[in-house]
Formats: C-alpha cells, structure tokens, sequence
C-alpha cells in the first residue's frame, strides 16, 4: 500500500529487519535503523540508479531511496520521494527533536566502507547534494512506532 510500512528481510542477517516505506510516487525507501542494518543498506542492497541519504553531521540512518526498484523509470528522484527520504533520515537521526536538519544526498557508488571501519561507519567520496529534512513530517505512523517502541537511538 502506498506509504504503508512493510518489512524487508535481511539475507545477511536473518533476525534484523530493514525499514521499508513507499514514496508518493511508488518508489520504495529503505531505512536502516541500526549500524548493522546501515552496512548492509549501504554495502549490500543499494544498486546503481538508487540515491543514498544520511543526516549531516549526525549519528543516524542511512536512507536508500530506491529508484532501481521503482514501478516505472525515473532518471533522477521525484521531489515529494527525495522530500520523504530526507525527512526519514532526520527522523530516525539524533536531530529528530529539531524542527529542520540538512541530509547528504549521494549516488551508492560514492559510498565506501573504510578499511577496519566499525559497522555503519562510511565514506563519502562526492555528495551530490543537501536537502532539508523535517523530521516532524514523517508520518504518524513512524513516529507512534518509535515512541512505543521506546528506541532512543542504535547507533
């Protein structure tokens, strides 16, 4: 269903579960809400075509906005997807009590894990861009799932 909350398993790891949201435009989201589930977003699944996002500056999710898997072509992400990519990056970072926080926007290629690096440690060899995101615009439902579920953070 569209922005409905659904689960992705992990073949890596078969007891963590990824995150996964709709955007407006049917393109699936991924959200990683631990270092692990980070490493295996980010090194694992993200493809070419898909966009990689991260709260700047901040422990939190990293956010694969997948146009790889969307229903139809896009070449580059619809705005109201990037919007919702962003603002569940801010959310599910240590900025959430913010009204606003700006997250990186880059291609997965730009994404490198350091030699030795702990698990959801990363390098980013280009962004691409900044987008404001606003972790108040999440849907409700992200929001009533993180306070019952009484997650502070994983990272």
């Amino acid at each position: 269903p569209e922005g409905g909350l659904e689960r992705t398993r992990n073949f890596d790891r078969r007891d963590e579960v990824l995150s996964s949201r709709t955007g407006p435009a049917g393109v699936p989201i991924l959200v990683g809400r631990s270092r692990r589930e980070n490493d295996h977003l980010s090194m694992v699944i993200a493809r070419d075509g898909d966009y990689w996002l991260h709260a700047r500056q901040s422990p939190g999710a990293h956010v694969l906005l997948q146009l790889s898997r969307a229903p139809r072509f896009y070449a580059e992400p619809d705005a109201a997807c990037l919007q919702m990519a962003a603002d569940l990056a801010a959310f599910y970072s240590d900025l959430r009590t913010e009204r606003k926080a700006d997250v990186t926007v880059t291609l997965p290629k730009h994404v490198s894990k350091p030699p030795r690096a702990p698990p959801g440690a990363v390098k980013l060899r280009q962004e691409l861009a900044t987008v404001v995101g606003r972790p108040d615009d999440v849907p409700d439902e992200c929001k009533a799932k993180r306070e019952e579920s009484g997650d502070v953070s994983a990272w």
